[in-house]
């Protein structure tokens, strides 16, 4: 018979992860509450340490409990990495739902997104940085007309914890940003090539000037895209 943890401590996990899995955090980027049980990572029903603790969703947590004769089981060391980095999560989400939005879930309705929402001054200095990568990086290439692979990756490492610390619209839009700056580079690089028929060239010379238009009009969709998730509480 399966045994449960103290009431308490039983409590303590559920807030700690609010009902998110972590393992579909980590394996899908699943941030939804599911169904699930609290998981004894080292299969102990006996050591109740929270830190032995962990919540998982039914699919999840049977997978992890089950034992492969071939498959490599998981391992508690894996599911420890996958609560750290939803922690990391879900200390950029604002404490607790707002009155609207408890309000629309009882009535049904859309509840707002986080990103909607305003954020406290310690969550706004974790997100500055992100957002400082972002801007650098388009003022470089409006100035160069290319992406210097160097400064790509400056960008890319500067941006690496931005769906942890920004949530997943950001780092969607971010990922979608990084691609374009390598295309520009790209298109660079191959024009300085001699090796170009002029029908490659002049389908190259088409993408680069798509990616112009877009570095244009880029700067305030990019600033309106990080207000959304920049703005200061009043309080």
């Amino acid at each position: 018979m399966r045994q449960k943890a103290p009431q308490q401590i039983e409590l303590q996990i559920l807030l700690r992860s609010r009902r998110r899995c972590a393992m579909c955090f980590g394996l899908e980027g699943s941030t939804a509450e599911v169904k699930g049980q609290i998981a004894h990572l080292d299969r102990n029903p006996d050591n109740n340490d929270p830190d032995n603790l962990e919540y998982l969703c039914l699919r999840h947590h049977d997978a992890y409990d089950s034992k492969h004769t071939q498959a490599k089981n998981y391992t508690p060391e894996e599911v420890k990495h996958f609560r750290s980095l939803l922690q990391k999560y879900l200390e950029t989400e604002l404490i607790g739902p707002s009155t609207e939005s408890m309000k629309a879930k009882k009535h049904g309705t859309r509840r707002p997104t986080r990103q909607s929402g305003k954020v406290a001054p310690a969550i706004y200095d974790r997100r500055v940085p992100i957002y400082l990568a972002t801007r650098d990086l388009l003022i470089s290439m409006i100035q160069k007309g290319r992406a210097p692979l160097d400064e790509v990756g400056k960008f890319a490492k500067a941006t690496d914890e931005a769906l942890f610390i920004c949530g997943p619209d950001i780092a969607s839009y971010l990922d979608d940003f990084y691609r374009k700056a390598v295309a520009l580079e790209f298109a660079t690089i191959r024009l300085d090539s001699e090796n170009l028929s002029d029908d490659e060239r002049a389908k190259v010379i088409k993408d680069k000037y798509e990616l112009f238009l877009w570095i244009g009009h880029e700067m305030p969709r990019m600033k309106e895209r990080f207000a959304a998730v920049m703005t200061l509480n009043d309080g």
